[in-house]
């Protein structure tokens, strides 16, 4: 509420010396709730595999937020290139979460707990070294009404070359010859 008082300091139209005549007024001000985008923090610095292997990705230093889900669920969907993500079911009843492919609904607190437990692992592209990236997109679901918010975020995967095995290609399976 905001209040307000006026006081004519005694003035009387020019005239001075009056006692000051004071009038009391109120507002009330309402603040509508606005809808603040979920939060990423705590980004893995160091993601890395070998080619043609798979690794279980450490993601337990991530933290998921939003100051206005309450106990609303967001929903944490996980991308990769230059490779495939495979997102572990097993705990995720017990952390409170649902899993669907690569997408993580839960309360902040239970997708945070369930990451901590490495249930996300990324095998790159067969043959493949290089960068890859793995994407975040962390959705609040709307808890607040209105439109959803969604905050994405990347980290890099490092996938370190393997020494491959030559090979030979084209020969034939038989090969005869005259005396």
């Amino acid at each position: 509420q905001l209040g307000l008082a006026l006081s004519d300091n005694g003035n009387t139209g020019g005239n001075t010396g009056g006692a000051p005549q004071v009038t009391n007024a109120t507002a009330t001000i309402t603040v509508a709730a606005d809808n603040d985008a979920p939060t990423i923090a705590g980004l893995p610095t160091s993601l890395a595999t070998t080619e043609d292997t798979a690794a279980a990705l450490d993601l337990s230093s991530l933290v998921v937020a939003d100051v206005d889900a309450g106990t609303g669920t967001l929903t944490l969907t996980l991308t990769a290139t230059n490779g495939t993500l495979a997102v572990s079911t097993a705990g995720a009843t017990a952390a409170g979460v649902s899993v669907v492919g690569s997408a993580i609904t839960g309360s902040a607190a239970a997708i945070n707990t369930y990451l901590d437990g490495g249930p996300v692992s990324f095998t790159p592209d067969a043959n493949f070294n290089g960068t890859a990236q793995l994407g975040l997109a962390l959705s609040d679901n709307g808890n607040t009404g209105g439109a959803p918010q969604v905050t994405n975020a990347t980290a890099t995967i490092t996938v370190a070359a393997d020494n491959d095995a030559p090979t030979i290609a084209g020969l034939p399976t038989s090969l005869a010859t005259t005396e």
